[in-house]
Formats: C-alpha cells, structure tokens, sequence
C-alpha cells in the first residue's frame, strides 16, 4: 500500500511537472504583435484584415491603421485589403506594413474632376469604389455604407436615431481648426449637393474620394477637406428593358445594456452608505427591504426595469425597383426607393421615398444630352420629453439614472416621479421631434464634338431643399402632486435652392507615345437660403396643435435670408510619355460675393 502510494506521488510530480514545463513553453511562444497598415502613399489604411493564416485569429486596423492581438511566435500573418494585393509575412512583435495596389485594377477609369482617367496615370491620391460593393450592404445611408472601404477615408458612425444616423466623413483628418466645417465637398453627377445621404445607395455607379491637393484642386477653396464624386447609374441600351429588384428586411435592437441593480440591491447599499458615512440614518426601513424582495407590493414598492418599459425591436425594411433600357439612340435608367425604418425607443422612426430618372440621348454624330432629375422625401420623427425636449436625450438619460424604486405607472394611470419627472410617462404622451424633407436635383447637359478630340460641354444644374420642423411640447399631470407645463409648439421652415451653370472645353489626343488631356472651364453658382422660426405656448389642449390655437401673449418670431453667388475659371492640363512618365497641372480662381469686393480667392 505504501509503495504504490509513492509510485502514485511519483508519477504526479512528474504529471505536475511535464504539465508546467508545457503550459510555460506554450505560453514563451505566445506574443503581441502590433504595428499598421499603409498604402504607397502613406495613407493609414482603416479596416484592412491581419489574420493568422489557416485561423480566425487576428484583428482589424482602426482609423489609424493600427492593430495589435496575440499570436504564436513564427506563425504567418495574412494581410488583405479590398483593391490591395494580400500579402503574407512572419508575426513579429513590430509591423509597418505597406500594401501595393492590386495590377489588375490599374486600367480601371476613376471619376475625378470634370472627367475620367484611367487609374494608371493618375498623379494625385483617389480611392474609387463601385456601386455594388454598397449593394452588398444593408444600409440606409451611403455614409455609412463607406465605412472600412477606401485608406485615407475616415466614416465615424454618428447617433442611432432613424435619420440622424449619418456617419461623419474625414478625408486624411481634419484640415480646419473649426471641425464643424471639416466635411469634404461632395458632388452627385457634378451637382453640389452638400450631403452624402440624399441619395438611395442603390442608384450609385461608383464612389470616388480625391484625398490629396493635386487631385481636388481643380474645386478650388471648396475642396480644402477633401472631395468625394458620386456618379449614379445610367442606361445601358440593351433591346429590352431590364428590371431589378433588392430589397431585405430586418430588425434593430440595443446590442448591450447597463446591468442595472434590483430596488432591493439598490436601497440595501444606499442604507449601507449611509451608514458608513458619518452614521447616517437609514432611508429604507427593513420591513422596506423585504417587500423590496419579496415582490408584495408592486405598487409602493416596486422593482422597475425601465429598459424593458422603454426600448424596443425595431423593424426595417428597403425596396429599390431598377429599370434600365434604351436603344442606340436614347438610354434610361429609372428607379424607385422605399425605406422604413422604426427606432430602437417607442415614437421614433423613418419614412423614406425615393425617385431618380436618368436620360442619355445621341441627337446627331456631334450632339449628345443627358438629363438627370432626382426626388427624394425623408420624414423622420424622435421621441421626446416634457422637461427638456428636443431630441430624445433627457429620455435615454432619464432611464440610466433613475431609481428602481420608482413607481412608472400606478393602477389609477398616474406615474411615480423624480425631480425631472418620468421618461414612460413621456414616450406614452407619444411627443415627438418631426422633420419633414424634400430635396429635388435636376441637370440638363449637352456634350458637341467640335472636331476629333475636342468636345464642349454645357451643363446647368437646380438643386431645392425644403424642411419642415415641428416640435410640439405636452404638458402632463404626472400625479396630483406633480405637473410640466405650459404645451408649446416651435415650427420651423428652412428653403434653399442652387442654380450652377458650367462651360467645359476638353481636349484629348495622343501623338505616338505622347498623351495630351486639356480642360478650361467656367463655373457659376447662385445660392439662396430661408430661414423662419415662430413660437407659442398655453394651448388649449394636446390636440390641437397649430400655431394659431396658441396664445398670442407668448408668440415669438424670427427669421432672415441669404444669398451668395461664385464665379471660377479653371483649367487642368495631363501629359503622360509612353505611359510611364506623367505630368498634371491644375489651375483655378474663384471670386465669391462672400468675400470683398471683386476679390477672388
């Protein structure tokens, strides 16, 4: 008995043993590797994958291009990015990774401004995607579908309310000390349009990004951060139309929440604090504390879970009817969009209607016009509250902090309150922030070949944007003890509109191995804006709601128009030898009212 006990130690030791000699080993290969990811030019690359090779082990760079994870010492680490060659190398503990453009995508035709080339002999920085990588995603807005995709080009998601879900682009960083004018200059088929998001994802051609000087000077002081080009679909000119449907439905819910304490926690801990700080009386009675556990009573007693009152599965769901055609004469591409989408707290949502007809048509050898007109209405509403309202931020608030132990509707319909008052009682008041919008984009061109390689273009563009803002404040008796008051109703009406004109001269020849690309152009711009607030309290009721139903006594109003106007001349010049040796020059002056008089800048 006693020698097999030993032999029995023996061998665990030596168990023991060989098991630490293994688990220290495994953990000596063990290490971190951390470094980024570039392109050739320098560019941080955000979103680019470094993975274990064979495994799903390995990480994702962030907006700077950084990563860091844990890998086995020697283990090989593969690097990809979309339009990148992958790359495979051994896991140190410090990388600088530099990824090359993939070859095959040199001869690619890249928007960039007032025109096309191909990707080879661009000279400046431009990151060029196509419409069907945005397809792939299912997304409301096209600033957040660029999320991850192109180097240089930071997307930021923003707030999760429907409508106000945008993400905020940087191009290379902020190039501004004031960040509220950081955002890039974007263009949807050469039209000004001020935002990404007023278009249907589904409509986009391609996406380009000029990210550098050389490549978004030809905009002049509009492009000082950066200028992203939209260019939509277009006829194709089969025989017979062709039509496409996408569409997909979904839900949205919050993906994690606070673990809140239960009333009995809550209360036995604030006692115990109490206590402990300078021998404060207990605000909770035991008999307080059992009821609190014991559930007896939910009324005086409660244990509320006011994430479960509040929030919600919000549904959603996209259709986009596609129908492309023509004949060799004339070319069409019509679609039709439908967005509706609820948020994730009762009273917020988003109604979204789309439409969009481009038109090529060849009148003569010499002569082509196109005509794009584009339709897009974007109503979407946000829960609010009675105290301080606006948005639906004192109720996402309201529910972190508040108690457990207060009361959120009683029997009778009445509801327990704090000081601010009780953010169930506001959701069921069903108050909402309403923005109603409409933008209209309209562009009529005619492109006439004056003799082999040169072409003039002339171009005029409309762009109307009209919001209506109504947010109408109840008031509530929460209790007999409790009230917010008076009601109020703040409405509001923002008009803009923008006429362009543009006169181009392109001039493209090749003489044996030399190339030659010319552009002159001229630029007129008118932009109109209008602005009316009016304000009033003491209504009647909840229902009624229109501005004359208020009191007069507290009426108040304001308002004020603006007008700017531009001009620019400009001009880009492009000689490549043989392909391989390139030069580009762009020139561009722009007078604006804005500034003194007859000053250009």
């Amino acid at each position: 008995m006693t020698n097999l006990t030993k032999k029995s130690q023996f061998f665990a030791g030596v168990f023991a043993v060989l098991f630490l000699t293994f688990g220290l080993s495994a953990f000596a290969q063990q290490i971190t590797v951390s470094g980024t990811v570039k392109d050739r030019s320098g560019d941080e690359i955000m979103g680019a994958n470094i993975l274990e090779k064979g495994t799903q082990n390995g990480a994702t760079t962030d907006i700077n291009g950084r990563f860091t994870f844990r890998v086995e010492r020697g283990k090989t680490l593969v690097v990809s990015y979309i339009g990148y060659v992958s790359q495979e190398l051994p896991a140190t503990a410090e990388m600088n990774i530099v990824l090359e453009e993939d070859s095959k995508l040199l001869d690619e035709v890249i928007v960039v401004g007032y025109g096309t080339q191909q990707k080879v002999n661009l000279t400046g920085s431009v990151a060029q995607i196509s419409g069907s990588e945005l397809e792939s995603r299912p997304i409301q807005n096209v600033s957040t579908a660029l999320q991850g995709l192109m180097a240089g080009v930071a997307s930021m998601a923003g707030e999760g309310r429907p409508g106000q879900d945008g993400a905020t682009i940087r191009v290379r960083g902020v190039g501004t000390l004031n960040t509220g004018y950081a955002s890039p200059y974007v263009l949807v088929d050469g039209i000004e349009t001020g935002e990404l998001n007023s278009i249907d994802p589904n409509d986009i051609e391609s996406v380009s990004v000029l990210k550098d000087a050389a490549s978004a000077a030809i905009y002049g002081s509009k492009a000082a951060n950066g200028v992203i080009l939209i260019t939509t679909k277009r006829g194709k000119g089969a025989d017979k139309p062709v039509i496409t449907y996408r569409g997909y439905y979904g839900f949205q819910k919050p993906t994690q929440m606070i673990e809140r304490l239960s009333s009995y926690d809550y209360a036995r801990l604030l006692n115990q604090a109490l206590a402990e700080d300078g021998d404060k009386p207990a605000r909770f009675s035991d008999d307080d504390l059992k009821k609190f556990q014991d559930g007896s009573d939910p009324y005086g007693h409660p244990n509320t879970d006011w994430y479960a009152l509040a929030y919600r599965t919000g549904a959603q769901h996209q259709h986009n009817v596609n129908v492309n055609g023509g004949s060799g004469r004339a070319k069409y591409m019509a679609s039709a969009g439908f967005l509706n989408e609820e948020g994730i707290l009762p009273n917020s949502d988003r109604r979204q209607f789309n439409g969009r007809i481009n038109l090529d048509m060849n009148l003569t050898s010499r002569l082509d016009v196109r005509m794009n007109m584009g339709f897009i209405k974007n109503d979407y509403r946000d829960a609010t509250s009675s105290y301080a309202g606006g948005s639906s931020d004192q109720i996402i608030r309201q529910l972190n902090i508040i108690a457990p132990w207060i009361t959120a509707r009683y029997a009778d319909g009445t509801y327990g309150t704090v000081s601010d008052g009780n953010p169930i009682a506001w959701l069921d008041l069903d108050e909402t922030v309403d923005r109603n919008n409409q933008k209209f984009t309209g562009l009529l061109a005619a492109d006439v070949k004056l003799f082999d390689g040169l072409k003039a273009t002339l171009q005029g563009s409309y762009v109307s944007n009209v919001q209506h803002y109504k947010y109408f404040m109840k008031d509530i008796q929460y209790n007999p003890n409790k009230y917010h008051g008076p009601n109020s109703l703040d409405e509001r009406y923002y008009l803009d509109d923008r006429t362009n004109f543009d006169a181009l001269l392109n001039y493209d020849k090749h003489f044996g191995v030399h190339g030659l690309k010319v552009l002159l152009g001229w630029h007129t711009e008118k932009f109109n804006y209008i602005e009316n607030i009016a304000t009033r309290k003491s209504f009647p009721n909840n229902e009624l709601t229109d501005m004359n139903s208020g009191s007069e006594a507290s009426q108040t109003n304001s308002g004020y128009t603006r007008q700017l106007a531009m001009l620019s001349g400009f001009g880009r010049i492009n000689y490549d030898y043989a392909g391989k040796y390139l030069f580009e020059a762009n020139l561009r002056a722009d007078a604006s009212s804005s500034n003194r008089k007859n000053r250009a800048v």
